[in-house]
């Protein structure tokens, strides 16, 4: 076919040729333009964030943190997950092999419910360890948020595993009558009973965790499970709640179908159990939902930090403050301050009472200037000194918001200052 033919040339023959059409000078020159491009490359890429680490090869694989996270397992909810996924296998294996045997479909919902929590607790744990991976040059703010994506769809395996399958069951039961066998309600109220108290440990451990962090927000309880960022241990403990309420809801109709031998309050309680799931997965979804889109510090917080920035001498007012929590711990604040370039002319020359030696020190560098040069020096001199003071003052208000940020226990800041 008539295809593109390449030539090939050997290279003292190029380098011949070269040496008739360009002086060596010139050969030269271009070699070492060449040379110096490829180092400006590197150069302008080392500014990138994780570029050094990605040439050294020392971007850490998402395999390796499957099952081990390299942050506090407690800090980021890890120690409640691991919880949860051990008592879970051992109670939806239990709730199975009774609703088997009895045929119950209250006892078949909760069951449902507990095999959607260990799939959960499981997926959970693994986003609980990808999400501590560090930063790198594809995500310079890490991947914090992938416990959020993995909460996500957790909660929609329990709103379809754990509600809405058994709300189906329960409902056709209730409405052809199929009747469990009477002789094992007290064997179903038993394991209810059972049930109820060993979800009780995840429970309490995430109970703790949340109103220790509620208190550092300084947010009620129940505001923190609303508008709280763990949302780790917010899942986790709305699972166990969901979790001791259908097996009170189960005990109540194990012990009315005992007594009246109606299998009407199986299919009821089966129905409760199942619609309190949907219920509780539908807010965790539309929770999950926010924070992928990106919530805010709480704004009485974001209040005080602007409060406190603008008491400060130096700083004339802030404006555009815009905050993004990125993870558990890990936050973003961005601001325009507006300085008060008065202040730091007196703070750089000392001259905070007129007449004093500073002062008349000043005054007599600027009677010694004889000449225009002389002018153009002082003044670029002076005006580095202000770049150079206005850089530290910006440093000092960066590490004032870090120390506040701390105290509201953030372990990461990435904070944007600009000049108003």
């Amino acid at each position: 076919g008539s295809g593109f033919v390449e030539d090939h040339y050997w290279l003292p023959d190029v380098v011949a040729m070269a040496r008739v059409i360009s002086t060596e000078d010139m050969i030269v020159d271009r070699y070492r333009h060449y040379l110096e491009s490829g180092r400006q490359e590197r150069y302008r890429r080392s500014k990138i964030y994780g570029m050094n680490q990605m040439e050294k090869g020392e971007v850490s694989s998402w395999v390796t943190h499957l099952w081990y996270s390299r942050k506090d397992a407690e800090i980021q909810g890890a120690d409640v997950v691991g919880i949860a996924i051990k008592q879970n296998v051992a109670i939806g294996v239990t709730k199975l092999g009774v609703a088997i045997y009895t045929g119950s479909s209250a006892v078949f919902a909760d069951a449902m419910h507990s095999v959607a929590d260990v799939i959960n607790a499981i997926y959970r744990y693994l986003g609980i360890n990808l999400a501590t991976r560090d930063p790198d040059y594809r995500h310079p703010y890490g991947y914090e948020r992938l416990r959020y994506i993995f909460t996500d769809r957790s909660s929609l395996i329990l709103l379809g595993v754990g509600g809405i399958l058994p709300l189906i069951h329960g409902i056709q039961t209730l409405v052809s009558h199929d009747e469990p066998n009477l002789s094992s309600a007290w064997v179903m109220g038993g394991l209810f009973l059972v049930v109820g108290v060993l979800e009780s440990p995840a429970l309490l451990r995430s109970y703790h965790a949340l109103r220790t962090k509620s208190k550092r927000a300084r947010m009620s309880f129940m505001k923190y499970l609303s508008n709280g960022n763990d949302i780790i241990n917010i899942t986790t403990f709305v699972e166990c709640a969901l979790g001791v309420l259908a097996a009170g809801a189960g005990v109540a109709s194990s012990f009315q179908y005992w007594v009246t031998g109606d299998p009407i309050y199986d299919s009821i309680a089966s129905v409760i159990m199942a619609t309190s799931v949907v219920a509780g997965s539908s807010l965790l979804l539309t929770k999950n939902t926010r924070a992928l889109v990106g919530e805010t510090l709480p704004v009485e917080f974001v209040e005080y930090l602007i409060f406190t920035l603008e008491e400060d001498d130096i700083v004339n007012s802030v404006h555009d403050v815009k905050t993004e929590v990125l993870g558990l711990d890990t936050v973003r604040f961005k601001a325009e301050i507006e300085f008060n370039a008065e202040a730091i002319t007196r703070k750089i020359k000392n001259l905070y009472n007129i007449p004093s030696p500073e002062s008349a020190k000043l005054l007599e560098q600027m009677r010694g200037l004889a000449s225009e040069e002389g002018a153009e020096d002082w003044v670029m001199r002076n005006n580095a000194m202000y770049q150079t003071a206005l850089s530290s003052e910006l440093q000092r208000i960066e590490d004032i918001l870090k120390r506040h940020l701390a105290e509201a226990h953030f372990k990461t800041f990435y904070i944007d200052l600009e000049l108003w």
